[in-house]
């Protein structure tokens, strides 16, 4: 898939989740949301390669670690790549045992790419599995989608983590 239909994948999965989660997720009056919100709740500046000095992973990983307790489900997105000078637009969405992940770059102005961490929260969840997927930009027709099953009675935190051999990653 090229970037710019990779683009439109990363819209089109966002918008998904978000028409998905809109239906049966509140009161019988509409006024309260009664399912889990998320929302993105930090942005690392650019980690050049400094990278393992943050998290610990190499610049080649593209990873989602994840902590669960009291019905909150905190996922951190290492290394995700973005414009050097981003608008960024990220929203999470869940519906039934699927966790929505749209990260958008709205606007770059520099000709670089650079490697960031957006941490998320998504508060009101209950303990089960779910299938996480993270729609993302620049990623090209070869890489391996960040998607995967996470366990949070077995498992409340964990780490998940593709390879990714192209820049802006491992450069």
């Amino acid at each position: 898939m090229k970037l710019r239909s990779r683009h439109a994948f990363v819209l089109s999965v966002f918008a998904l989740g978000l028409l998905a989660c809109g239906c049966g997720n509140s009161d019988s009056m509409g006024l309260f949301p009664t399912g889990p919100e998320g929302d993105l709740s930090r942005i690392t500046t650019c980690n050049e390669k400094l990278s393992s000095a943050h998290s610990g992973r190499p610049s080649d990983e593209d990873c989602i670690e994840y902590a669960f307790s009291r019905r909150v489900l905190r996922l951190k997105h290492i290394n995700t790549a973005f414009n050097c000078c981003p608008e960024i637009e990220a929203g999470v969405t869940v519906r039934a045992d699927t966790i929505f992940i749209g990260e958008h770059e709205s606007m770059g102005g520099c000709h670089c790419l650079c490697l960031y961490d957006l941490e998320y929260e998504i508060r009101g969840l209950k303990p089960g599995t779910y299938r996480v997927i993270v729609a993302q930009e620049y990623l090209i027709e070869t890489d391996e989608p960040l998607e995967f099953t996470i366990d949070l009675k077995a498992s409340p935190s964990g780490v998940y983590c593709v390879q990714r051999d192209h820049y802006p990653w491992g450069s």
